[in-house]
């Protein structure tokens, strides 16, 4: 495994960006103000008893809302928590639905309850859903600087997440590598990832089969080529599997795709600090000045449509893999500016904003550019009319996760024979 050292002053700076916002703390906020804001008269409900839930309702009360009622959570029911009454799923079919306001903090342990209040006869309208990607025990921050890809963590090894059956089985492993940002993520919001249920699937199957789960919250598909090259390609993997296309939708600003914002600001205010010589230049000089670096560059710009960038880099990932003897195939994912069938109030807003037809626009064009690619499927519609499932615009419960693992699985097994 690659030995990771700090950096001096340069890993300080990249500590700070990195630690200058409590992700938690500020989706924390988003969410109470939501609730805030649509809340009114309603009798609070929230789901759950843990550290979240508790937490979310000492902002609301921070904020000055009454607070929650009571916590429903039929695991820990008949107990005190913050002073409020946990009480079972059930307990809701005494309320008044016009009179309440049900919100839940989505993650793999909520899902259940959500499913209870569906089974019950509520409709995904009269539910409300969050998704916080830092739950206790959820989501890992990417508290580490790649100098190639801007951001990553150390999990089973660095920037990968490892789903190994761990059975006697003397048959050779299939090596099968995922990539993709937080949606392929194996911790994003304490949900069980696509790639996790897919191993269990190969499993049950027959197939022995190690899956190297890459995917990482926030990356676009130019940082999946990137980590392809660098880092899959000498895994010699027997199959490598792309699930993205909503980062690179929500790119809209960048004209140099190849370099984060975030990477440039590392790079300018350690020039900026006169951290960084041109040590060639001064050796090749022979004399004792050092040439100090005056600026920062990110390349040509990129002129090219951005529906492309996704598109181009699947099709060089391909490139790459198949020049390696490979298998390689890519999915466009759903989401739900796109998506059909249903929907939870709270992406209400996200879909009838301003963006959203953007999104929907080069949704489309992706799916135009992709339609005679023979490597690269279109599963946009795969969570129509299952439309409860998402969190969010993009990231989905288990359940959701699910669906996509099954369609992605006869894809799988038939790459790696």
């Amino acid at each position: 495994m690659v030995e990771w050292r700090t950096m001096g002053k340069l890993n300080q700076i990249a500590g700070d960006i990195l630690g200058r916002v409590n992700p938690e703390a500020a989706q924390q906020l988003i969410t109470a103000r939501h609730i805030k804001r649509e809340l009114g008269n309603k009798k609070l409900i929230l789901c759950g008893s843990d550290d979240t839930a508790v937490n979310l309702d000492k902002r609301l009360v921070s904020m000055g809302c009454a607070g929650a009622a009571y916590y429903i959570d039929t695991e820990n029911s008949g107990v005190k928590v913050n002073g409020r009454d946990v009480r079972t799923v059930e307990s809701v079919m005494y309320e008044n639905t016009d009179d309440i306001y049900i919100a839940l903090i989505a993650s793999n342990r909520m899902h259940r309850i959500l499913g209870a209040l569906l089974e019950l006869g509520f409709e995904p309208e009269q539910l409300h859903v969050f998704c916080n990607a830092n739950i206790p025990g959820g989501s890992r921050l990417l508290d580490v600087y790649d100098v190639n890809l801007g951001f990553t963590r150390i999990d089973d090894i660095p920037g990968f997440t490892i789903f190994d059956s761990n059975t006697d089985d003397s048959r050779p492993k299939k090596i099968i590598v995922t990539l993709g940002g937080s949606t392929t993520d194996a911790t994003f919001a304490n949900v069980m990832s696509w790639s996790e249920i897919m191993q269990h699937r190969l499993t049950d199957r027959g197939i022995n089969a190690v899956v190297y789960c890459g995917g990482i919250a926030a990356a676009n598909s130019t940082q999946e080529l990137i980590k392809c090259i660098r880092d899959v390609i000498p895994m010699n993997p027997d199959a490598v599997i792309s699930y993205s296309g909503i980062n690179d939708i929500k790119m809209l600003e960048s004209s140099t795709p190849f370099v984060l914002d975030y990477q440039k600001e590392i790079a300018d205010r350690s020039v900026d600090a006169g951290l960084v010589v041109n040590n060639k230049a001064y050796r090749n000089t022979g004399s004792d000045s050092k040439l100090t670096l005056k600026a920062v560059t990110a390349g040509l710009e990129n002129k090219k449509p951005y529906s492309r960038y996704w598109v181009d880099n699947i099709r060089m990932m391909h490139a790459v893999c198949e020049e390696f003897g490979i298998p390689f195939h890519a999915f466009l994912q759903p989401n739900a500016y796109a998506g059909k069938g249903g929907q939870i109030s709270f992406h209400r807003e996200l879909l009838e904003d301003a963006a959203a037809q953007h999104y929907r626009q080069l949704t489309e064009e992706m799916k135009e550019l992709i339609k005679d690619i023979d490597y690269i499927t279109d599963i946009t519609d795969a969570m129509d009319g299952n439309m409860k499932w998402y969190m969010d615009d993009c990231h989905l419960l288990e359940p959701g996760n699910r669906i996509i693992a099954d369609r992605i699985l006869p894809v799988t097994i038939e790459l790696v024979g």
